[in-house]
């Protein structure tokens, strides 16, 4: 995973109508590690993705705190993150 892929993905998130919140505070931000949550959300769907300097995932969470959480660690993460937000509305 690059720095060339996360903008591959946040401009699917863009394409598909998602609102792309790079270092949400709200969420945790900027780690002490140098990882970073950006959020996606669109409409009552929220997706938080940790991503690594490097620019890998290190998870990946839709819906947090709901009854339909689904949470990923690691890399396989990255997959389901460009199905989710490619996802028709």
């Amino acid at each position: 995973m690059t720095d060339d892929d996360r903008q591959r993905i946040d401009g699917i998130a863009e394409k598909n109508c998602w609102t792309v919140t790079p270092s949400s505070e709200f969420h945790g931000g900027q780690r002490p590690d140098g990882n970073e949550v950006v959020a996606y959300e669109r409409f009552s769907t929220q997706i938080l993705a940790e991503w690594t300097p490097q620019g890998g995932v290190a998870s990946v969470v839709k819906n947090p705190h709901n009854r339909d959480e689904v949470r990923i660690q690691g890399a396989e993460g990255l997959l389901d993150l460009q199905t989710w937000l490619q996802e028709r509305l």
